[in-house]
């Protein structure tokens, strides 16, 4: 079996069309012919989806992230939970709902028209009331409540989920709030996603 069957039978897995033990064997028979890291490059490269949210995206959620929540004095703030990358864990899951992560992701380009057409400028560039301002137009927006719930509660899992899961680096939340994290907690290898 040379690479491009290789392909073929790879697309032909992932659509259903074959089951798991003819890959596997259709596969085994190439695996003289290349390196398994070569073929596990390829099948990582070729069933790697593109990330949700692009880069300027991120920024513009990070911006909103920590206006919905802020540091403090005695508080971590959205940034000290690592909600955003707590957000792309959530957002990579495959069993999460697509039409949540169609709308985390369009809404974020709906808060950025709403800015620039009510202040002419970036989300990023607001100041404090601006976007505050911002937010609350979008609330009555049939899209917009349903978006900000959302964030609002990938923003509380970040605070309040295991480490292992990208948020909560070192138990800030839980030793912000006091909470003890009980026993057992997962190994990396028993996490969702892993089992």
């Amino acid at each position: 079996m040379d690479r491009d069957n290789l392909k073929s039978a790879i697309k032909k897995y992932e659509s259903g069309i074959i089951d798991r033990r003819t890959f596997l064997v259709s596969a085994g028979v190439l695996a003289g012919s290349i390196t398994v890291g070569g073929l596990l490059s390829y099948y990582y490269r070729s069933t790697r989806k593109k990330p949700i949210l692009s880069p300027s995206q991120d920024d513009l959620m990070r911006t909103v992230q920590e206006h919905l929540f802020p540091a403090d004095d005695d508080s971590p703030g959205a940034a000290d939970i690592n909600a955003l990358p707590y957000l792309h864990f959530v957002l990579a899951d495959p069993d999460m709902d697509q039409d949540n992560k169609n709308l985390l992701a369009n809404g974020v380009k709906w808060v950025e028209e709403e800015s620039r057409s009510s202040y002419q400028k970036s989300i990023v560039s607001l100041s404090f009331d601006e976007l505050e301002n911002v937010l609350q137009s979008i609330v009555n927006k049939s899209w917009g409540r349903r978006w900000l719930s959302l964030n609002l509660l990938y923003i509380f899992e970040a605070l309040l989920s295991d480490p292992l899961y990208g948020g909560n680096p070192d138990g800030i939340g839980w030793k912000w709030l006091e909470h003890d994290p009980g026993f057992p907690r997962p190994t990396k290898n028993k996490i969702y996603g892993k089992l």
